[in-house]
């Protein structure tokens, strides 16, 4: 952790999630009627504990600041699940951009954002690195949703013509 941003944003780590899991959840929170309990229960609500579990291990990612850590596994489970809306990609991974957001709303409740200014360019850099990322994945998955599809129309209607 070459950068003190990266210290303030453990800091302020709880207050970032419980901002950018909704964000992350997007409709589905708002469609269910059990929004009391999402990200608590694996087995109660699956798909909030999913993308708590996973944003928080893209914040760490954020936080840790090192290549080695694994970004692709917690990204790619938040993408699978996004990809079977039927929402554009920007609307689906805009919560990525929102933490650009959030992080900054957060810090500046308690401390003087502008004195990190330059860091937070570096930031920003990896979240937009991070959204590249998100935007080839769920680009792999929705082709792979649109490919099982168009086998299941094969396998019903076109037996032998491909």
């Amino acid at each position: 952790m070459g950068y003190k941003i990266y210290k303030a944003i453990q800091d302020k780590q709880q207050s970032i999630l419980s901002r950018w899991v909704p964000a992350a959840l997007g409709d589905f929170c708002h469609n269910e009627p059990l929004t009391v309990h999402r990200g608590k229960d694996r087995f109660s609500d699956p798909l909030g504990y999913a993308i708590a579990s996973n944003a928080e291990a893209i914040l760490q990612w954020l936080i840790n600041d090192e290549p080695d850590t694994d970004l692709g596994k917690p990204l790619e489970a938040i993408c699978r699940i996004k990809a079977v809306q039927d929402y554009r990609p920007s609307e689906s991974l805009h919560f990525i951009f929102d933490l650009k957001t959030i992080i900054r709303e957060c810090l500046a409740e308690e401390i003087d954002v502008s004195q990190y200014a330059e860091e937070l360019w570096e930031v920003d850099r990896r979240i937009d690195d991070m959204a590249l990322m998100a935007f080839d994945l769920f680009g792999a998955c929705r082709n792979q949703i649109y490919q099982l599809q168009a086998e299941e129309i094969k396998r019903m209607y076109g037996r032998g013509l491909g």
